[in-house]
């Protein structure tokens, strides 16, 4: 048990997305945005309604990306009922036992 909570403890605290990671993300999304507008510069067409979307599209993978990095805040929160549970199946008085076949 102790095991368990000592892993969990270092994936939801320690193993966090490194700055260079977010850093590397940023940047293509400013790219990717770039270079889309560039493309529908040079083709001279109008401005399209594809943009809010191809925003609102790399927002929620920065979104995602970050609430899953971070489970303990946020709006995606992990639970920890199976633990709670377990914890109390192992304090709880031992029965009578009953071979089941």
């Amino acid at each position: 048990m102790t095991g368990l909570h000592a892993t969990r403890v270092a994936v939801a605290l320690q193993s966090r997305v490194p700055i260079e990671i977010w850093l590397v993300l940023y940047c293509i999304t400013i790219l990717g945005m770039v270079s889309v507008g560039y493309q529908t510069g040079i083709a001279g067409s109008k401005r399209s309604a594809a943009w809010p979307l191809l925003a609102i599209a790399f927002a929620l993978v920065f979104g995602l990306i970050a609430a899953l990095d971070r489970p303990d805040s946020g709006v995606l929160k992990v639970t920890q009922q199976p633990l709670i549970d377990l914890r109390d199946a192992m304090t709880a008085p031992a029965g009578p036992h009953v071979a089941t076949q």
